[in-house]
């Protein structure tokens, strides 16, 4: 597909990676233009519609988030010509976590409580509703999961068990996408910690969050990378 000019991001607090990642790498883009959706309650985005032709928040703090945004919109319409969902609760977390609370290791097992998870995510719900306005290029990109939340609960694991939950991960993802015509793009293998499942160290936030320190979030420049690899490989031209 050739490169959308105009795209409509949908993201949950990994939005601000994207957006201030976005204002370091947009020299080099001339006539693309990003415009930001964040709602940063996960929960809040089941309430999402697809209402005569618009996406409109059922949920009033899904639609103040909206409104909050430099465009003033608190509804969405299909004015972009292409279309970014992120996170909003679809994460590698989803798999790590179901792999480490099985009693039993099972493969067939966790694959099959993984797939059940994301298809019943917030991030399909969305997919699904967006699909009720566009026939646009829509890509679908998982948030990412930051070192120091993995070691608040998590072993380490072995080589082979990492690359097995990143690999169900992705497909099952890929699967999702799919089912929606659209198209899962993995978080770029530059910022994959050594692990493969976790996120690089060097991309964590260390900006401190409401006087807490931010444990969860990225920096602009791994938001720079993503878009970057976004619109030279996720939106290029097939």
């Amino acid at each position: 597909m050739a490169r959308p000019a105009r795209i409509c991001v949908l993201a949950d607090s990994h939005a601000a990676a994207l957006k201030h990642g976005w204002s370091l790498i947009e020299k080099d883009f001339p006539g693309t233009e990003f415009t930001f959706f964040p709602g940063t309650i996960k929960s809040e985005w089941s309430s999402l519609r697809a209402i005569d032709g618009k996406l409109v928040p059922q949920s009033p703090v899904l639609r103040e988030h909206f409104a909050r945004c430099v465009h003033r919109k608190s509804e969405i319409e299909d004015e972009y010509d292409a279309y970014l969902i992120c996170g909003i609760t679809l994460s590698i977390a989803i798999t790590l976590k179901t792999w480490l609370g099985l009693e039993d290791k099972d493969w067939a097992t966790h694959r099959a409580i993984v797939a059940a998870r994301i298809g019943a995510g917030n991030a399909a719900h969305v997919l699904a509703v967006l699909r009720e306005i566009t026939t646009k290029p829509v890509l679908l990109l998982a948030a990412p999961f930051q070192p120091r939340a993995f070691c608040l609960f998590s072993p380490s694991l072995d080589a082979e068990t990492a690359a097995t939950i990143r690999t169900i991960f992705h497909e099952e993802c890929e699967r999702l996408a799919a089912r929606h015509g659209a198209k899962f793009f993995a978080q770029p293998r530059e910022t994959w910690a050594a692990n493969g499942v976790t996120t690089k160290m060097r991309y964590a936030n260390k900006q401190p969050v409401n006087g807490r320190e931010d444990r969860h979030h990225c920096t602009a420049e791994f938001g720079a990378i993503v878009l970057r690899a976004v619109l030279e490989q996720g939106f290029a031209a097939d």
